[in-house]
């Protein structure tokens, strides 16, 4: 039997089971129509000609087998013929034996997936997602709102829209793959002077007239991923423009996301510009109904405190039950953790929601090259001591570094690393 052939049996694929229901169905409608023939045979006087038409001169166990096999010919040949109609009707571009069968596997398989629900924004949060679509199509993907820098920030301050730029990110990598159409979507325009599209994401802009279009962001990202075909959600941590305010040791306060890393120090602290900022109940929900939380990785200050600091999102961390990964970034960031360890980053969360049961486990990198990194990258790695205090968390260690870009991770590695995590949960 050939490996195509073999794929229609795979475990999870759920069409054995109607394959066999519609067998079922066809032998109950054979038997039923032999009785009405045999009735009209006994009740009816059949021309001769009928013998020689019916095939009564050759054996009936002869003849029922010849009978069968002509149905099941008929049978395969209507079901491909069926399948051909599909693929070039429905879903033209797989138009390979083995890609039907396997992609109704693999979308099945994502389908059934844990519900995992990740906190975070920027390049750190969109790395992650971008593994982690490969195992499961039930992620929420919960993106800060606090941005102001960029694109962005020009969006925010000129049309008042919430800033698109994380979502951006976000969707084009939950996006079905890496497309002509996801590369449009993350192109930015060159800077050039004068020019009033300078320095914005084709992306960016699609986002905002989507939001014109269709009303509010929430419509506007909903229509985007159906375009890109994405796999999970993206929901904002909230829907009130509202900006990130951080507060210095001399007493400086600096007003903008953007803004606060230039100082070139961590803050004291960090808040929103409103108080009793409203969490997007879409996101309370999917944290209520999650198998998996992943706060992280991402900016300490700027990327995810601004999502841990809505009302309503830590109560929501400590009433769920299930695995909640802190993912501790690989280096420091120049103007936000400098010399920060895992046990710092996880502290500062802490510290600014006033609780030490945020996550139930910490998860850091433990591959660390001896030799310093290049003085241009203005980071160091971030240490994971194992002797430190992770509050109620336990610390887990292992190798999740990109080797070739070591102020980041590697998607793949990290991904691997969390679900073992998850797998080893005791969840009893």
């Amino acid at each position: 039997m050939s490996q195509y052939l073999l794929k229609w049996f795979y475990l999870g694929l759920n069409l054995k089971r109607w394959v066999s229901l519609f067998a079922l169905a066809a032998i109950i409608a054979g038997l039923g129509f032999a009785y009405l023939l045999r009735t009209a045979y006994l009740a009816i006087a059949f021309p001769d000609e009928i013998y020689w038409l019916t095939l009564q001169f050759i054996p009936r166990w002869i003849r029922g087998l010849l009978f069968l096999t002509v149905a099941v010919a008929l049978a395969v040949i209507s079901g491909w013929k069926l399948r051909s109609w599909i693929i070039h009707a429905a879903i033209p571009e797989f138009s390979t034996q083995g890609d039907m069968v396997g992609l109704a596997y693999k979308n099945i398989r994502l389908a059934n997936g844990p519900k995992i629900v990740v906190l975070g924004g920027g390049t750190g949060l969109a790395n992650l997602l971008r593994s982690l679509k490969q195992f499961s199509s039930n992620i929420s993907a919960i993106v800060t709102v606090a941005d102001d820098g960029g694109s962005s920030g020009r969006l925010r301050e000129d049309l008042g829209v919430i800033p698109p730029g994380d979502i951006r990110n976000c969707i084009a990598a939950l996006a079905e793959d890496e497309s002509l159409v996801t590369q449009l979507f993350q192109y930015r325009f060159d800077e050039i002077e004068g020019n009033s599209i300078s320095g914005h994401s084709f992306g960016n802009l699609f986002l905002t007239a989507m939001t014109a279009v269709s009303g509010n962001m929430e419509a506007a990202i909903d229509e985007t991923c159906k375009v890109l075909q994405v796999r999970g959600r993206i929901i904002p941590a909230s829907l009130q423009d509202v900006k990130l305010i951080g507060t210095f040791d001399n007493g400086l306060e600096v007003f903008g996301e953007s803004k606060i890393p230039q100082q070139g120090y961590p803050p004291k602290k960090v808040r929103l510009s409103l108080d009793d900022v409203e969490a997007h109940p879409q996101a309370l929900k999917a944290i209520s109904e999650a198998d998996l939380i992943l706060i992280g990785p991402g900016s300490l200050y700027t990327s995810i405190l601004p999502n841990l600091l809505v009302s309503g999102m830590v109560e929501a961390l400590q009433r769920a039950s299930v695995p909640r990964i802190y993912i501790s970034n690989v280096a420091t960031q120049y103007g936000e953790t400098n010399g920060y360890s895992a046990d710092r980053h996880y502290a500062v969360l802490c510290e600014h929601v006033g609780a030490t049961d945020i996550a139930t486990v910490v998860l850091a990198n433990d591959n660390i090259v001896e030799e310093s990194f290049p003085p241009e990258w203005k980071s160091q790695p971030v240490l994971a001591d194992t002797e430190s205090s992770y509050g109620d968390a336990q610390l887990v260690l292992g190798d999740v570094v990109d080797v070739t870009k070591r102020y980041r991770h590697d998607g793949d590695k990290l991904v691997s690393a969390i679900l073992s995590t998850f797998g080893s949960f005791d969840r009893s």
